[in-house]
Order: structure tokens, then C-alpha cells, then sequence
């Protein structure tokens, strides 16, 4: 700087630029995965949830995608513990975007998730079995012993003792209704 009458001065001054502001995170709202019939698991990049999100300061490609705040969370595997009834289930995962400041955000991701190989148990299953266990010739036994099995247990449901097998040649169930 100078004035007019020919001084000189200069002053310096020291400006920091930080980044404060938070990424925008755009996920994809919801995907279904089923488990791998091999593995029984289902393998989940935090990464792959991404459609777009951005920050103000830090380029796309060195973002960082985690399902926590923990940006080394990046990958989930879900399985049949995540299926309470065994079959399938909607498990809500936060996915977080943070930038190279450390600034993060986050978005919900809801993940449909099934068993379409049938390699878990299924539980919660309930329902109605009724008839009648007679004999060919009509004769229905007091004391009766009743099993029936689901894919991973037998279940056993006992009336009253067993009778000798000889006399029970026939049984017809005329209502059986599982959900």
C-alpha cells in the first residue's frame, strides 16, 4: 500500500478456509437382496447405496461411504440371525457420507432381504391342524400321539399315551392351515 505523498507499508494477513459444511448424501431408499444359498449370507457396500451424493469441497471419488460413523464400516453381510421369521424381513441400514474434513451425513436405506433358498429356519409359523385319527374300522382312540415336523425340528404334540400302532391303520387330517 502507499499513499500519495510516496510511504509504502505492507501488512499481511493470514485467512483460513475451512470446510465445515456437512456432504449431501443421495441413497438408493430401498433394494432387495436375497442370501446366497452357498454362503447363507448376503454381502452389502456401503458404497453401492450411492446415487450422487456430493460435498461443497471434496471430489466424488474420495468420499467415503460406511454404514456408521466409522468410515471403515464400509461393508455389512446379513443373514438368517437378520430374518426373525426366517423368511424374510426389511432391516433399515444408515449409510454415512463423509468427507476429506471429516464432516459426515447420512441416509436410511431400507433393505428387503429374503430367503428364497430356504437355508434358514423358519419361525412364527402358526395355524389350525384339525381331524380325526380313527381306525378302518371307525374307532377313535382316547390315547393318541401326534408329530409333525418343520424343516429344521420335530414337534411333538402329545395328547395321552401312545396306543399300539396295529390298532391305528388310518389317519386323515381334514384341515390343515400353516401361515
Amino acid at each position: 500500500m502507499s499513499d500519495q505523498c510516496g510511504n509504502i507499508t505492507t501488512c499481511t494477513s493470514r485467512i483460513e478456509v475451512r470446510d465445515c459444511k456437512k456432504p449431501s448424501p443421495y441413497c438408493i431408499s430401498q433394494v432387495s437382496m436375497t442370501l446366497d444359498e452357498n454362503s447363507f449370507i448376503a454381502e452389502l457396500w456401503a458404497k453401492d447405496m450411492d446415487l450422487g451424493g456430493f460435498d461443497n469441497c471434496t471430489d466424488q471419488d474420495q468420499l467415503v461411504f460406511s454404514f456408521s460413523q466409522d468410515t471403515s464400516d464400509n461393508v455389512i453381510y446379513l443373514g438368517c440371525e437378520d430374518l426373525p421369521n426366517g423368511r424374510e424381513a426389511d432391516v433399515m441400514l444408515d449409510v454415512y457420507i463423509t468427507d476429506l474434513a471429516g464432516n459426515q451425513d447420512y441416509c436410511s436405506v431400507s433393505v428387503h432381504l429374503t430367503d428364497n433358498s430356504d437355508v434358514c429356519a423358519d419361525s412364527g409359523v402358526t395355524g389350525n391342524i384339525e381331524g380325526k385319527i380313527a381306525t378302518t374300522t371307525g374307532f377313535t382312540p382316547e390315547n393318541i400321539q401326534v408329530e409333525f415336523w418343520e424343516k429344521t425340528m420335530v414337534r411333538k404334540i402329545k395328547l395321552a399315551p401312545i396306543l399300539p400302532e396295529n390298532l391305528i391303520s388310518q389317519v386323515s387330517v381334514t384341515n390343515m392351515n400353516l401361515s
